[in-house]
C-alpha cells in the first residue's frame, strides 16, 4: 500500500506528462459516483485518491482512477483484443511497463514476482500512464522506511527489446514510406 505522500509524488509526475488527474477532495460527487458504480467497482470511496475523467460531459463513467493499491480504468478490459477480464491493475510490486511487440495499444505491465499483466491503452492516455508506472516502479525500489532495513530483493531485467536487425516482413520497394518500422 502506497503512502499519500508517495502518491503525490505518482500523481505529480502523472500531471507533469499531460494527465488531467485530480486529488479526489476537487472531483465533483458525480464523476465520482460515475466512475465507482462503472469500472472501478472494487474500489471504496474512501480510498480513492484521484482521478481523471475523460468523458466529455464529465459523468464520471470513463477515466482513471487511482488508490493506494490500484490503477482502474475503463479499457483495461479490453485486453489482448477482448480476452481480459479486469479493470484494476494493483501497484504494488511493480516492476515496469512494456509495449507489445508491433502493437501500439497493448502493454504488458511487469511485477517483482515474475508475473505480468496486459492492458489495452489508448494512444491518447500512453504517456501519463508510462509516466505514472515508472513513478510507481522507482518507489518500490527504494527501501522501506523505518529502523529495520531489508535487504533489497534481487529485481528481474525487463525482456529485451525485439531486435531492429531482424528483416522486413513483407518486401516493399525502396524508399517507400512503409519501409519505416515503428520504435
Amino acid at each position: 500500500m502506497l503512502t499519500n505522500d508517495q502518491l503525490n509524488t505518482i500523481m505529480q509526475t502523472a500531471v507533469e506528462a499531460g494527465w488531467r488527474l485530480k486529488p479526489a477532495a476537487e472531483v465533483k460527487e458525480k464523476v465520482l459516483t460515475g466512475a465507482l458504480r462503472g469500472y472501478a467497482s472494487g474500489a471504496e470511496r474512501e480510498q480513492v485518491f484521484a482521478i481523471y475523467d475523460t468523458t466529455l460531459f464529465g459523468s464520471g463513467k470513463t477515466g482513471f482512477l487511482l488508490t493506494s493499491e490500484a490503477l482502474y480504468h475503463d479499457s483495461f478490459p479490453y485486453l489482448l483484443k477482448g480476452k481480459g477480464t479486469t479493470t484494476r491493475l494493483p501497484l504494488a510490486g511493480l516492476r515496469g511497463i512494456r509495449a507489445l511487440p508491433n502493437d501500439k495499444l497493448n502493454f504488458n505491465v511487469y511485477y517483482q514476482d515474475g508475473s505480468k499483466i496486459t492492458i489495452y491503452v489508448s494512444t491518447v492516455h500512453q504517456d501519463g500512464l508510462r509516466a505514472l508506472m515508472k513513478a510507481v516502479a522507482s518507489l518500490e525500489e527504494q527501501p522501506a522506511p523505518g529502523p529495520s532495513r531489508r535487504s533489497p530483493s534481487p529485481s528481474r531485467s525487463l525482456p529485451p527489446p525485439r531486435s531492429r536487425s531482424s528483416p522486413p516482413r513483407r518486401t516493399i520497394r525502396p524508399g517507400c514510406w512503409r519501409n519505416i518500422r515503428p520504435d
